[in-house]
């Protein structure tokens, strides 16, 4: 049995540096929900960060579902 999905491990096989990046760019993409944006929008303002971290990673797909939610990828990582 798993304990940890896939989001979570990705998490984890970072260091300390990328964790702190990889929150602040969750917690931005947060606020800007908040303010009401959508997934296109929240990826266009912060495109630059979620390139940065897919460069961290063979499956790239994942850092979306990270930074914008599960929800909002379909597709498995």
């Amino acid at each position: 049995m798993e304990c940890f999905g896939p989001e979570a491990m990705f998490v984890l096989s970072l260091d300390e540096r990328q964790r702190d990046f990889l929150t602040d760019t969750v917690e931005e993409a947060l606020k800007l929900r908040a303010e009401g944006l959508d997934d296109d929008e929240i990826q266009g303002h912060l495109a630059h960060a979620i390139i940065a971290i897919e460069g961290w990673t063979n499956t790239p797909r994942i850092v979306r579902r990270v930074v914008l939610g599960a929800y909002a990828d379909d597709e498995p990582a």
